[in-house]
């Protein structure tokens, strides 16, 4: 028999930036700064600075198991993200029977859609406390956790031989043997451990951790970072994708309804921001937790996001000069036409001049 619990990740993009020094409560309830218990070994710094969590009232969701009680935390991160998780404990007889947990659901709605309305309310009892708010909540960032009660010694073993089974719980398949070699693999290669009886495998849309149930928050974090990074990354991608399509019209026509100063706002935001999620958790060298979070950050391909949106702020770079150029070409023919009319006008009193003269001939 399998004990553990999923946890499910929802991650929302609601502003620039939050006032720190007003948080206080959300939903009514407190926000306290978030803390990570130290079980392994961690770095003597502040891995959670900027990152407030409450928790919510707990309630039932609708699972193949039947009703169960489930736990729910809000976390504000300063970078301008909700992230909301929630916790549904399970006893199972295998990994098969877990594979229609993926979708549970409350009062017959999907979890997400209720996980939705949930930021959705969060976002409205903020809205006084956020810098530069979005304009509406867009479709969250979903992310599903299993965690199985470690109980043997060897973990690593007991992978190898339910690798193909573990391959059809992240992937959602109900027959384990349907699958490709290759797809296995290509499921299950991104893993790591730190004790014999702890394993993480990680895929794109879920991932697997065998793992003590105390030590589960090491877990949570680091997936929950990055899939905030990777809700915030998507949310400035749009926003730059469509600068940029406004830009390149008003070169075209020549009509500048983006400002020079919206381009380099858009520039500074994403620059601040890159900051922000890079400082938000510093899960860097070699840590147990900063190799958890690479191992889902490689997963989440945030390298190549980040790498995109610096080849947009380049291109929002290369439009800034276009318009610079094409204001002062403006400028230059504006003054050159201004010489000539203040030339011409010079040059009128001596036509009178000649004329009277030829006149009085």
């Amino acid at each position: 028999m399998l004990t553990g619990s999923v946890v499910y990740f929802s991650a929302f993009d609601v502003s620039y930036d939050v006032q720190r020094e007003r948080l206080r409560t959300v939903l009514g309830i407190p926000l306290v700064p978030f803390v990570l218990e130290r079980n392994r070994r961690l770095p003597a710094t502040q891995l959670t600075e900027g990152v407030w969590v409450a928790n919510l009232p707990p309630f039932a969701v609708q699972t193949p198991a039947g009703e169960v009680a489930a736990t729910c935390a809000l976390k504000v991160f300063a970078v301008g993200a909700l992230s909301i998780t929630v916790r549904v404990p399970f006893a199972a007889a295998g990994l098969a029977d877990l594979v229609g947990w993926h979708s549970p659901t409350i009062n017959g709605r999907p979890l997400h859609g209720h996980l939705h309305e949930l930021a959705r309310s969060a976002f409205a009892d903020l809205q006084p406390l956020l810098l530069k708010p979005a304009a509406d909540l867009v479709p969250d960032e979903p992310y599903t956790l299993f965690q199985l009660d470690a109980a043997g010694e060897d973990a690593e073993g007991w992978f190898l031989e339910q690798r193909r089974a573990v391959a059809a719980l992240l992937t959602q398949e109900e027959d384990p043997e349907a699958l490709s070699e290759r797809e296995v693999e290509e499921s299950t290669t991104h893993r790591l451990s730190y004790y014999r009886r702890d394993l993480m495998v990680v895929d794109w849309d879920a991932a697997l951790a065998v793992e003590d149930p105390q030590h589960l928050d090491e877990v949570i974090y680091p997936v929950e970072l990055a899939n905030v990074q990777l809700a915030e990354l998507e949310c400035y991608d749009r926003q730059f994708d469509a600068v940029i399509a406004r830009s390149y019209n008003d070169v075209q026509s020549r009509r500048h309804s983006v400002s020079l100063h919206d381009l380099e706002s858009a520039a500074i935001d994403l620059a601040r921001s890159q900051e922000l999620l890079a400082n938000t958790g510093k899960l860097f060298g070699d840590w147990h937790l900063a190799r958890v979070y690479r191992l889902v950050a490689e997963r989440f391909h945030l390298d190549d996001w980040y790498r995109a949106l610096e080849a947009k702020r380049a291109t929002i770079d290369a439009i800034q000069q276009s318009i610079k150029n094409d204001r002062n070409h403006r400028l230059m023919v504006i003054l050159e036409v201004a010489i000539v009319v203040l030339f011409i006008i010079d040059l009128i009193p001596l036509f009178q001049s000649f004329l009277g003269l030829g006149t009085g001939h």
